[in-house]
Parts: structure tokens; C-alpha cells; sequence
């Protein structure tokens, strides 16, 4: 009898210990319509404490409804700290901003509990009877995560920020509407932030969802750059062209690319590309002109000129025809006139250089005097530069010498006291 006795008194104690975590989760309930009711802060207390309890019980902790309570009394509560925050701002008359600082001031600890609480609650919600409370939740949480978002990116909170759009894409997923732009919104400021490895994890996910489509091909290619990692760069570049053939910015980074690797005849296809797409483009123009020069006047890693190769005057006579079309285009484009003056500064000087080696008087004149010629043609591309920027110190320099080289006293004068005064 005694052994009967022992047994019927703690099964007598654990249906005690049962009804009395229910009656916590109740009381939980309780409290939370008396805040409701009545705003005070201790109804929330009294809610938190006793939703704790009853969520960590073994019986009442595996039963949907408790985590549907803990998930709408941490829900409310995050919002009443919101609110307390607001009250806060005595000085800010403007609501939205007074709204936005209060998110910044307030912690998403509360927020991340609901949440949790919630996926617990699905998770439990076999019958799916709490389907609607879930799902009318789901949104008020998914808006704060972004309102925090938004709040912290514009207090310069860039770590906070990054991880607030991140659990609102999750949330957005959880309600079977992924929200890919919020994700774009994570990575992009988790790439501010200095997080480089989680913004790349972010882009490599909408590389693969298509968000963006060449665009982001494009920011996660040069986040490889910044990294170093060229080789990786150029071979998800190659692979993504395949799936977008006419995507002007992937079109635009493989070239980027080519140039960087220096395989300028590849570079130099895809621009014909993108200017048969964009004949009006005067930085387009500029580009291709940049790179026919760069092909004329090879030089190695160190800067030093090497032998012109056999295409050279080829090579120049193209990079002029792009330099005046960017600033047939453009007329005030400083980097075209520049480029174009140096182009024929830089022919004079070599034409110069190579009449100073002959001996014979009569056709050092006649070399020499061609040289005179294509550093007048020089002129007047760097005095328009000049005056599109007189403060450009290269430029000056520039003009000086050939102001020098064609007599030009006046002039020279001029040029040397406004070098004086920068």
C-alpha cells in the first residue's frame, strides 16, 4: 500500500506542477490584456516572467499556444519600448525622425525573442489552429526589422543595420514572400560596414537568385577585385556572360577585367560592342581612345617604355579618332582634350628625340621641323584643357614646355606666373 501510495502522490505532484505552468501561461495572458488595457510597464513584467516560465516547462513548452502568447507579449513589448523611446525626444517635433531615432535607441532583443517565439509556435502548430495569429504577427515584426534597418543606416549604424535587413528578408521568407531587394539592402551594407566575407556570402545567394542580373555579377566581381582574387573575378564573369550575352554592366566589368589583366585586344572587342550600342557615349569614346594609345605606347609594369609593335601607327591613328569623337561629344570633356594633347606631346617628343640623333644639319632642320608641327598640333587640346581646368598642374607643365619648344614667348610667360600662383 505504501508503494501504491508513493507512486499516486507524485503522479498526484506532476499533474500539480502541470496545471500550475498552465496557470502561468494564463496568467501571462492575463497581464498582457491588462497592459492593453491600462499601459503599465509592470502588466509587461508580470507577462514576460510568467510566459518564461511556462515556455521552458517540458509540457507547456511544446504546445503552440505558449509560444504564441510569448511571441505577442515580446512583440508588444518591443513596441512599448519604442514608444517609451519616442517619449523621449521632447526636442524633435518631426514624427518620422523622432520614429527613426527611437529605433536606433531601442534594442531588437525583444524583437528577436517574438520572432523566435513564433517560429517555435509554427513549428508546434501541427493542427495549424494558431495559423492566423502567425500570420497576422509575421508582417508587424518583418516592418520593424526594416524600420531598424533603415534607422540604424542612417545613424551610421552599418553592423546593426546590415544584420536588421538580413532578418527581414528571413521573415519575408518565413511568410512565403522572399524579399530579395531587402537581401540586396543586407549585403550592400554589410559591405559598408567592412564585413566583407558575410556581404560576400549575401551576393554570391542573389548572384544565384538573379537579383540584379549583371549588376550584381558586377559589385560581387569587384569585391573579388578588392581582394585580390582577379582569377575568381574573371571566371564568375565568364561564366554569368554566358547566362546574360547582351548585359551592358557584365559587358562593362569583363572589359574592366580585360584591362586589368592587360588583354587589351579582348577589352577592345567588347567596347566596339558597347559603342555600336551606345555611339553617343563620349566616356565610351575616351575609353577605346585610352586604350588605342595604350596599345601604341606599350610600357611595362614598371613604367618604362617598350618597342612600339608592328600595329603602332594603326594603333595611334585610331586612338585619335576616339579622342575627337569624346570631345566632338563632350567639348569641355577635360580627360579627352588632355589625353589627346599628351598623344601628340608624346609623338613630338619621340620625333624631337630621334632628330637630335642625326648629324646631317639639312635633315636634322627637316626632322626636327616635323616635330615643331605635331607639338603645334599638341597646343591647342591642352589650352583648351587648361581652360576647361587652369588648375591642372600637368597640364601647365605641358604647355610651358611647348610654349618653349614653338617660341611662343608671350605665352610661355603667361603660363609660368599662373604656375606661380598654384
Amino acid at each position: 500500500m505504501k508503494k501504491h501510495l508513493i507512486i499516486l502522490t507524485a503522479c498526484s505532484l506532476f499533474a500539480g506542477m502541470s496545471i500550475a505552468q498552465s496557470s502561468k501561461r494564463t496568467t501571462a495572458h492575463n497581464a498582457l490584456e491588462d497592459y492593453k488595457k491600462y499601459h503599465e510597464a509592470d502588466a509587461l513584467k508580470k507577462a514576460k516572467d510568467n510566459i518564461d516560465a511556462a515556455s521552458q516547462h517540458p509540457e507547456t513548452g511544446i504546445e503552440a499556444k505558449t509560444w504564441v502568447y510569448r511571441g505577442e507579449i515580446y512583440l508588444v513589448s518591443y513596441e512599448h519600448s519604442i514608444q517609451v523611446e519616442e517619449e523621449k525626444q521632447k526636442d524633435v517635433s518631426d514624427p518620422k525622425k523622432k520614429n527613426m531615432v527611437a529605433y536606433t535607441n531601442t534594442s531588437l532583443d525583444e524583437l528577436k525573442t517574438s520572432y523566435e517565439s513564433y517560429l517555435k509556435a509554427k513549428e508546434y502548430d501541427k493542427k495549424k489552429i494558431y495559423t492566423e495569429e502567425i500570420g497576422s504577427a509575421l508582417p508587424r515584426i518583418m516592418v520593424h526589422f526594416d524600420n531598424k534597418g533603415v534607422a540604424d543606416y542612417n545613424a551610421k549604424q552599418l553592423g546593426s543595420a546590415a544584420m536588421a535587413f538580413e532578418k527581414c528578408y528571413e521573415v519575408t521568407g518565413v511568410m512565403g514572400k522572399p524579399d530579395t531587394s531587402v537581401l540586396n539592402n543586407a549585403a550592400m551594407t554589410y559591405r559598408m560596414a567592412g564585413d566583407i566575407p558575410k556581404a560576400m556570402d549575401i551576393y554570391k545567394k542573389l548572384v544565384d537568385m538573379a537579383y540584379g542580373k549583371g549588376k550584381t555579377v558586377a559589385i560581387l566581381s569587384n569585391i573579388y577585385v578588392s581582394n585580390k582574387d582577379t582569377a575568381s573575378a574573371i571566371a564568375l564573369v565568364a561564366k554569368e556572360r554566358q547566362v546574360y550575352p547582351t548585359d551592358m554592366d557584365l559587358l562593362t566589368t569583363e572589359t574592366n577585367l580585360f584591362l586589368m589583366t592587360k588583354k587589351r585586344k579582348e577589352a577592345l572587342s567588347n567596347l566596339q560592342s558597347l559603342i555600336a550600342k551606345n555611339p553617343n557615349d563620349a566616356q565610351m569614346n575616351l575609353l577605346v581612345a585610352s586604350i588605342y594609345d595604350n596599345m601604341a605606347n606599350p610600357k611595362d609594369d614598371k613604367g618604362a617604355e617598350m618597342p612600339p609593335p608592328p600595329e603602332a601607327e594603326d594603333y595611334f591613328n585610331q586612338s585619335v579618332t576616339y579622342y575627337k569623337k569624346a570631345i566632338e561629344l563632350k567639348p569641355d570633356y577635360f580627360e579627352a582634350l588632355f589625353n589627346l594633347g599628351i598623344l601628340y606631346y608624346n609623338r613630338g617628343a619621340k620625333m624631337y628625340n630621334k632628330a637630335n640623333t642625326i648629324k646631317e644639319a639639312a635633315l636634322y632642320n627637316k626632322e626636327s621641323k616635323k616635330a615643331d608641327e605635331v607639338f603645334r598640333t599638341a597646343l591647342p587640346y591642352l589650352e583648351k584643357a587648361h581652360e576647361v581646368n587652369p588648375k591642372d598642374k600637368d597640364t601647365m607643365k605641358s604647355l610651358k614646355t611647348l610654349y618653349a619648344r614653338t617660341e611662343q614667348q608671350a605665352k610661355y610667360d603667361k603660363i609660368v606666373e599662373e604656375m606661380k600662383s598654384n
